[in-house]
């Protein structure tokens, strides 16, 4: 009898076997430093990182230590962007702790995700897609998870690294609003953009024309057809409503109110971002081509029209010593970032931005350009604290349901570089306007 009950569970072992969670090899030193040498292997993500950081920054000096139990990133010689952070083996993660207001950690951390990623072979696009994906749809994650507790202060990331990430649910995941956080498209030009599993999104434009672009690795189906959906109801741009009537199939259309082009070729796609490999992409066009192209441009400063209408005339409706008027700053303290971001102000030709800038001001009349000046003003104080201690200002970025899109902007040494730069050739343009 013991016999048989010893064969019934061996037989019961057997067949429970493939749906059991796959047992992964206990993660040693080799799977670390393997880690590690992808880390900070000259194209690695982390390397490219740090060869930008440094044409700006010279005096930046980043350093990478391997040690028995991890390795620790460290970054000293610039006050902006500076710390260490170190990654411990715990079981099949890389732990790090830092300060809940050390939002540099949490970047740092998401290149060892990349790095992990690439040492397993998986694409690190359907991997940062995939975890964004898990938290946004609330799935069961034991990849890349962030705690943050409130008492001690502290943020706690571990990533698995016991193995490559089965990534199953990719197949799920769709481009839906909890992952669209943005507000309905208005007057003001924007750029955007989201990603989720296997899918992205980039749109630039406003209410009166936009154009969206929504890529699906390994082809568009199903998954790209609902996304663009839930993209369209988010952004509400000009014609919204009669395109989620009539749009009930993913094909190719062409009205007077709106195009979608499938499978864009590579030029098109070209103008709005870089196509990725195997990546097929949709494009939508909505409303007065004049609005979504506007931005375009050849050089790498904002043409006369854009200071006029995007910046100057932008900071000039910031409401100043009124109740909501903190709520208004940081509202367009993040349109300021963006502007500057979006034009490359961090590597702008500067005889040409302050030429253009003069010219742009000159376009305001006399109320205008006192009502620049105050709404400047704010906003440069916001934003210069923000530089100094960002962890001390984030409560008004919360409290104005934008902290999410300035944790970005301050972790990104290119749109803090690029705010200066604006802000210092508003100070100083043609050393007679400002008040």
């Amino acid at each position: 009898m013991k016999n048989t009950a010893r064969l019934l569970a061996l037989l019961l072992a057997l067949l429970l076997l493939p749906f059991a969670p796959k047992a992964c090899a206990a993660v040693d030193d080799d799977t670390v430093r393997g880690i590690f040498e992808a880390l900070i292997a000259e194209d690695s993500a982390y390397s490219e990182m740090k060869a930008s950081y440094t044409e700006f920054y010279p005096e930046t000096v980043f350093s990478e230590t391997l040690d028995d139990n991890g390795f620790t990133l460290a970054v000293s010689g610039n006050e902006y962007f500076e710390g260490s952070w170190t990654f411990t083996l715990d079981g099949d993660d890389l732990v790090l702790s830092c300060s809940s207001e050390d939002y540099t950690g949490t970047m740092m951390s998401s290149y060892v995700l990349n790095a992990a990623g690439k040492y397993y072979g998986m694409n690190t696009d359907l991997l940062n897609g995939y975890i964004i994906g898990l938290n946004a749809m609330e799935l069961e994650n034991h990849y890349y998870v962030v705690e943050k507790d409130e008492e001690s202060g502290t943020t706690t990331v571990r990533i698995y690294v016991g193995g490559p990430y089965e990534m199953k649910e990719l197949d799920e995941m769709l481009l839906e609003p909890p992952v669209l956080d943005f507000e309905p498209l208005d007057d003001n030009y924007i750029s955007m953009a989201a990603n989720c599993g296997k899918l992205s999104m980039i749109a630039n434009g406003n209410a009166r024309g936009v154009k969206i672009l929504v890529g699906e690795y390994g082809g568009l189906d199903e998954l790209a057809y609902q996304s663009i959906l839930n993209v369209v109801k988010v952004l509400q741009p000009k014609g919204w409503e009669d395109f989620l009537n009539d749009y009930t199939e993913l094909v190719e259309t062409d009205t007077e109110a709106y195009t979608v082009t499938l499978n864009a070729d590579e030029e098109a796609v070209a103008e709005i971002y870089e196509p990725r490999e195997n990546v097929s992409y949709a494009l939508l066009r909505f409303g007065e081509e004049e609005s979504y192209d506007e931005w375009v441009f050849e050089e790498d400063w904002p043409p006369i029209e854009a200071l006029t209408e995007h910046y100057f005339r932008t900071l000039a409706k910031v409401e100043t010593g009124t109740a909501g008027a903190s709520l208004k700053t940081a509202e367009a303290a993040c349109f300021v970032c963006a502007f500057a971001s979006a034009y490359d102000l961090e590597d702008a030709y500067t005889e040409q931005l302050r030429a253009n800038m003069v010219t742009a001001f000159e376009q305001l009349d006399e109320d205008e350009q006192a009502a620049f000046w105050q709404g400047f003003d704010a906003v440069r104080e916001l934003l210069d604290s923000c530089l100094e201690d960002y962890g001390a200002n984030r409560a008004v970025f919360e409290d104005a349901g934008r902290a999410e899109e300035m944790d970005m902007y301050m972790d990104n040494w290119q749109v803090r570089s690029a705010w200066e730069t604006l802000r210092d050739h508003t100070l100083t343009m043609g050393n007679d306007t400002a008040g």
